[in-house]
């Protein structure tokens, strides 16, 4: 499944882009929620802290809640993907390199052996 989420072509600024404007209209209906809950409480004589901010969120402030959480564990999750793949790439240039460093010194050594003959 992760091979199929990184073979899309979408870039990772696209999902920081997301995750920053759903993050906005989060914060911004997380105010609109708590000044609604301080007016309620003043006028009611409810203490503040039994009602809570997101409860009282409307359907649009907990869909961006949701987008900001499912975006910011997907891009986490793409990045250890990422980081995993290039020290794996690291690994298989560091098994080639060395390789070939002892193919050249065979061959290298043969030829110096040739030409002192």
């Amino acid at each position: 499944a992760l091979d199929n989420m990184t073979n899309v072509p979408l870039d990772p600024a696209y999902l920081s882009m997301v995750r920053v404007f759903s993050c906005a209209i989060w914060a911004q209906r997380m105010k609109v929620s708590s000044d609604a809950i301080k007016k309620a409480a003043e006028e009611s004589f409810w203490p503040e802290e039994e009602v809570g901010v997101l409860e009282n969120m409307d359907a649009i402030g907990k869909f961006a809640a949701t987008i900001t959480i499912v975006v910011s564990i997907a891009d986490a999750v793409l990045q250890v993907y990422n980081i995993v793949n290039t020290v794996e790439r690291y690994n298989a240039q560091e098994k080639l390199f060395s390789d070939s460093e002892s193919k050249y010194k065979t061959y290298y050594t043969n030829l110096y052996k040739a030409a002192k003959a």
